[in-house]
């Protein structure tokens, strides 16, 4: 995931939303903000086939970001499915939302994620994410939400899909009155199918 905290502060506000399923133009939408921290997770070890579980505050301190699983969040290279996950959008490790599917539980499929700066809720101008195998929408959608103040959708994709081990990306920008980058996105809501992984 990217987000755009250059110019959080505590009262976020957004007149419109823009959305982008290409990389360069959101890049593009952002030229002349250099804002652009990236969550990776190539800073979590996995050391053997067990998916690692981490703490929702992890990027806390280092991006303002709060990422929350249902039940935990766990970071892996491939969860197990080498041949849907075959490698990730930007190093080696991959995320997912807990709990793990046990039995008939499906686990976890449900991120939100929100942006918080000296103990305050706080905005960011942009946002994105990209989803990996996202194959098989008559089981599950896959989808993404931005939100602002009160938890009110500023713009929401849903429904998209693409091959076995694709990788779509999906991004959002939020805009002032006078149409430039500002920081109206306060929590971003994200789907990804109806099981685990």
């Amino acid at each position: 995931a990217s987000l755009c905290n250059g110019a959080i502060f505590a009262d976020p506000t957004a007149v419109s939303v823009d959305s982008f399923f290409d990389r360069d133009e959101y890049e593009n939408a952002l030229a002349g903000f250099s804002c652009l921290l990236n969550v990776d997770f190539e800073d979590v070890d996995v050391p053997g086939d067990e998916p690692v579980a981490i703490e929702a505050d992890r990027y806390l301190a280092s991006h303002f970001v709060r990422i929350e699983g249902d039940g935990s969040q766990y970071v892996h290279t491939d969860f197990g499915l080498p041949n849907d996950f075959p490698e990730a959008p930007s190093g080696n490790n991959l995320f997912a939302p807990g709990p793990i599917a046990e039995g008939s539980d499906p686990g976890g499929f449900e991120t939100s994620v929100t942006f918080v700066r000296d103990d305050t809720v706080a905005g960011v101008a942009a946002f994105s994410a990209v989803f990996v195998d996202a194959d098989r929408p008559e089981q599950g959608e896959s989808g993404i939400a931005v939100m602002g103040r009160g938890g009110n959708i500023l713009a929401e994709e849903t429904g998209f899909s693409g091959d076995n081990a694709s990788q779509i990306f999906v991004g959002f920008v939020a805009r002032d009155a006078d149409g430039r980058p500002g920081p109206g996105i306060i929590q971003v809501e994200i789907n990804n199918g109806s099981e685990w992984v």
